[in-house]
């Protein structure tokens, strides 16, 4: 992405958002800034299912379940960076029962 920058003299963030629209430019956005930093942009992504209306329960399941064993640590890590809060914290606040206990379970390693 680096040389394209140089030779563009633009980012790729940038051409895709002047060459594309709907659902095309929001997938090829998403796929660049997890290319650029996975755990910032998966840190971004539970806090727009967090933050929503209501909760986006299946983005949140996803999220913790299927990176559990490979980068949950580094996104609970940028997460607190990202939003100076504490992932589990959010969590707790945004749903209950035992499912609030079974997420929360997942993160218990990483305090």
């Amino acid at each position: 992405m680096a040389a394209y920058e140089k030779i563009a003299g633009h980012s790729f963030k940038e051409a895709i958002k002047a060459e594309f629209v709907g659902d095309i430019r929001y997938s090829l956005l998403a796929l660049v800034e997890s290319i650029e930093n996975r755990p910032a942009f998966f840190a971004s992504q539970l806090h727009e299912a967090l933050n929503g209306p209501k909760t986006d329960d299946t983005t949140l399941i996803r999220i913790l379940v299927s990176r559990s064993e490979v980068d949950l640590a580094d996104i609970y890590e940028w997460y607190h960076m990202k939003y100076d809060v504490d992932l589990c914290e959010a969590i707790y606040a945004d749903t209950s029962g035992d499912y609030r206990t079974i997420l929360l379970k997942l993160l218990s390693p990483l305090k």
